[in-house]
């Protein structure tokens, strides 16, 4: 919904949702950021990370962002959510091909 078009003036920047609120590695939120936006763009964003970090944060950010997408893809197998499966077997096949 970001993005979306209230009104001719007005539009939503984003939504905040706590259905899946959870206390996690604060590592596992910058992966989304890693992937949708790039190292570049996550680095930046976490040089103004003010809560506490070890010097191998970034390490972890980059471990999730390897590991997350199979473990969404098993859910969504386990789900039989078809778009998701059908989305996440296009992305390997793109990931396959850009690293031959």
């Amino acid at each position: 919904m970001e993005g979306t078009p209230l009104s001719r003036d007005l539009f939503t920047t984003g939504i905040i949702d706590f259905g899946s609120l959870q206390v996690a590695d604060p590592a596992f939120d910058f992966e989304s950021l890693f992937l949708r936006f790039g190292e570049d763009f996550a680095r930046d964003v976490l040089r103004n990370y003010t809560a506490p970090k070890d010097r191998r944060f970034f390490d972890w950010v980059k471990f999730y962002a390897v590991v997350m997408p199979f473990n969404r893809y098993i859910g969504a197998i386990q789900k039989n959510e078809k778009e998701i499966i059908k989305e996440m077997k296009h992305w390997l096949q793109q990931e396959s091909q850009s690293s031959k």
